[in-house]
C-alpha cells in the first residue's frame, strides 16, 4: 500500500487537534433533507439560556472540545503507526461519535456575542467532514481507507479551522 495519502493526512489532523477541533452551526438541519438526515448527525437543539462570560466560556469550551480532541489523538496515533484496518476504522468511528456529542453540547451553549458565530462555523465545518469520515470508516480495503481519507483530507482542507479564533477569542492557549 501506498502511504501518500498519510503524511497529508497526519498533518491536517494534527493541525486540528492543536487548535482545539472542527466544528460549526448552532441552527442545524432546517432544510436538510431526510436521505442526508444521517449524515449530518444527531439533530441539534437551540441554545437556551443567556450569554456565559468570557472566563466561563473558556472553561467551558475546552471541557467540551476535550474529548474530541483525546478521540482524534487516537485516531493519528493509529494512522502514523498504521495499525490493522479494524483499528483505525474503529477510531474513526470514535471520532464521528465524538464530533457529533462536541457539536451538539457547542450548539445547547450560550456563547458570548463575539464568539457564538466561530462556534456556528465550528459546528458546520464539523458536519460538513463527517460524511467523508463515516465514508472511511465503512472501508472495507486498505485501498478504500486510502481513498475515503484522501476525500476527508479534502474537506478538511478547504475550511477555515475557527477552531485557533475561538481558543483567541477566549484567550486560550493555541489561538490564532
Amino acid at each position: 500500500m501506498t502511504n501518500q495519502w498519510r503524511k497529508p493526512v497526519v498533518v491536517v489532523l494534527a493541525a486540528i487537534v492543536s487548535c482545539g477541533g472542527v466544528v460549526g452551526c448552532g441552527t442545524v438541519r432546517a432544510g436538510t433533507d431526510a436521505a442526508h438526515a444521517s449524515d449530518m448527525g444527531p439533530e441539534l437543539h437551540p441554545r437556551t439560556g443567556a450569554s456565559m462570560s468570557l472566563a466561563e466560556a473558556a472553561m467551558t469550551y475546552e471541557r467540551i472540545v476535550g474529548p474530541r480532541n483525546a478521540a482524534m489523538n487516537r485516531l493519528t496515533d493509529a494512522l502514523d503507526e498504521w495499525e490493522d484496518l479494524d483499528e483505525i476504522r474503529k477510531r474513526i468511528r470514535e471520532l464521528v461519535a465524538a464530533d457529533d456529542n462536541e457539536a451538539q453540547r457547542l450548539a445547547e451553549a450560550w456563547w458570548p456575542r463575539d464568539v457564538a458565530p466561530l462556534v456556528d462555523e465550528l459546528i458546520r465545518q464539523t458536519r460538513e467532514a463527517r460524511r467523508a469520515w463515516l465514508a472511511a470508516a465503512a472501508s472495507e480495503t486498505e485501498e478504500e481507507l486510502e481513498l475515503a481519507l484522501d476525500r476527508v483530507d479534502t474537506v478538511l482542507a478547504r475550511q477555515s479551522s475557527p477552531a485557533g479564533r475561538i481558543r483567541a477569542k477566549l484567550g486560550l492557549p493555541g489561538g490564532d
